[in-house]
C-alpha cells in the first residue's frame, strides 16, 4: 500500500512538472552541495537524485571533499541560490544563511523556521520529513485533529518541525519522549537508534512513523 501511495504520488507531481513545462516554460531544479563522503548523506543525495529523475525535475550536485573550506562551501551555495534554473537548495544546515530563503527546500533557514513556530505565518518550505509524513497522513484520510500524538525525538531535522506541524493541526495534542507511547494515536520515531520502539509501547491502531536512518550491521 505504501509502494502504491509513492507511485501515485510521482505520478500527480510529475503531470504537475509537465503541465509546468508546457504551459510556462519552467521545469524545476534542485541542487545538492555535498561536502565529504558519510554513507547516511549519501544515501540522502542519491534518494534526492532518484526522486527528482523520477518526476522530470532537474538535478545539479556540487560533491565537495571534506577538505574544502567554508568560503568555498558559501560561494558554492551563492552560486546556485542566484540561478534562475535552480528553485530549491540543498545544503549543510551551519551555513543555510548563505540560502535564498525561498529556495531552502529543507525548510532549514532561521526565517522558515521562526514561520513554521508562529500562528499566522506560513514557511517558504517546511523541513521534508516530517512534510512527507503529513502529506502521507492527508492522502490516507486521516485527520490529527484531537488525537494524541507522541513525538520521540527533538532534533531540528524532524522531531521539533513535526511537533510544530502538529500544533498548527487544531486539537491535536503532542508529547515528547516523556509521554507514554502506549496511550497514543500516532507515534514519530526520529531518535536515530534501532528497535528503540517495542512493540509492547504501541496500542492497536495506532499510527506509527518511523523516520531514522540507521547503519544496520
Amino acid at each position: 500500500m505504501a509502494s502504491l501511495r509513492k507511485t501515485l504520488l510521482q505520478a500527480d507531481i510529475a503531470r504537475e512538472v509537465e503541465e509546468l513545462r508546457r504551459t510556462k516554460g519552467i521545469i524545476p531544479g534542485l541542487a545538492v552541495v555535498l561536502v565529504g563522503d558519510r554513507a547516511d548523506s549519501l544515501l540522502y543525495v542519491k534518494r534526492k537524485q532518484e526522486a527528482c529523475t523520477s518526476v522530470g525535475f532537474n538535478f545539479f550536485l556540487s560533491h565537495l571533499s571534506s577538505t574544502v573550506t567554508q568560503d568555498e562551501i558559501q560561494r558554492e551555495v551563492k552560486t546556485y541560490s542566484s540561478n534562475a534554473c535552480i528553485h530549491g537548495v540543498l545544503i549543510q544546515a551551519e551555513l543555510l544563511e548563505s540560502i535564498d530563503p525561498s529556495k531552502d527546500v529543507d525548510g532549514f533557514h532561521p526565517l522558515n523556521v521562526a514561520k513554521l513556530v508562529m500562528r499566522g505565518h506560513t514557511p517558504d518550505f517546511v523541513p521534508c520529513t516530517p512534510r512527507g509524513c503529513a502529506e502521507l497522513l492527508t492522502r490516507s484520510g486521516i485527520s490529527v485533529k484531537g488525537l494524541h500524538a507522541v513525538v520521540l525525538g527533538n532534533s531540528n531535522i524532524v522531531g521539533l518541525p513535526f511537533s510544530m506541524l502538529l500544533r498548527l493541526e487544531e486539537g491535536a495534542d503532542d508529547h515528547h519522549i516523556s509521554s507514554k507511547t502506549r496511550e497514543a494515536d500516532v507515534v514519530v520515531a526520529a531518535v536515530g537508534k534501532p528497535h528503540f520502539v517495542r512493540k509492547e509501547w504501541i496500542k492497536p491502531g495506532a499510527i506509527v512513523f518511523d523516520v531514522g536512518i540507521n547503519p544496520m550491521l
